[in-house]
């Protein structure tokens, strides 16, 4: 029995917006079991054709970046088990492109789809304590190559999220050049792109996403080869 063949990606429609703006309201099991099929018809058929065709147009490029529908995509059942709030859905669609398409493999491209908020994000987020301790002295030990890729980024427009960030440079770093310092106390590097929901609902948003991973391959690159240096 052969796959089923992925539409192509024609855009997010706007009954998806209206589906996360009714299920804010409604977060119970009861009205999602309801509304499922139109979850699955607005929010995961085209989540699945815009994961196949950023990952067709990815091929043509150097970058080795998969998304795959059915590992890459995260849950819409929140965790509720150690918040105080105990919503059960997610109010918002997301999923990754990594190098094995999982949502744990390091260094990837992270799209979020909301009814107020759009946006896709690449970089290296919140890696283990080992991973974290590699990646800062990737940067300690070839501090020029590191502001290559960090002079690359402002260029193109797209800064590092600062948040979280250690008061201080981590243990072990503080002889490391001055100009690293901001950066060697970040505990994520990742760079974030705002999507208009104009272009969410259009095929436009493929290469929307597709330039941003290419403005940050440089990023990724070094995170990968510091991750496997060690």
């Amino acid at each position: 029995m052969s796959d089923a063949i992925t539409p192509p990606f024609q855009g997010f429609p706007t009954a998806a917006t209206g589906f996360f703006r009714e299920l804010a309201l409604n977060q119970s099991r009861e009205w999602f079991a309801k509304h499922k099929t139109d979850y699955e018809r607005f929010v995961r058929a085209p989540l699945g054709a815009l994961l196949g065709a950023v990952t067709a147009r990815l091929a043509a490029t150097p970058l080795p970046l998969v998304g795959d529908p059915r590992r890459s995509v995260f849950r819409i059942h929140r965790d509720v088990r150690f918040g105080a709030d105990k919503s059960p859905y997610k109010t918002n669609a997301s999923a990754v492109w990594s190098r094995d398409g999982s949502k744990t493999s390091p260094g990837l491209i992270y799209f979020h789809f909301g009814a107020n908020e759009i946006f896709v994000a690449a970089g290296l987020y919140m890696p283990m304590p080992e991973d974290l301790h590699r990646l800062r002295a990737g940067m300690a030990c070839d501090p020029e190559a590191w502001a290559v890729i960090r002079h690359g980024l402002e260029k193109r427009g797209l800064t590092l999220m600062s948040e979280g960030a250690l008061a201080r440079v981590p243990r072990g770093f503080e002889s490391a050049p001055t100009a690293l310092h901001d950066d060697l106390r970040l505990k994520s590097w990742v760079v974030s792109r705002t999507i208009a929901p104009k272009t969410a609902r259009s095929p436009e948003l493929v290469g929307v996403i597709t330039e941003h991973a290419l403005a940050c391959a440089e990023l990724l690159e070094f995170g990968w080869t510091a991750l496997e240096a060690a």
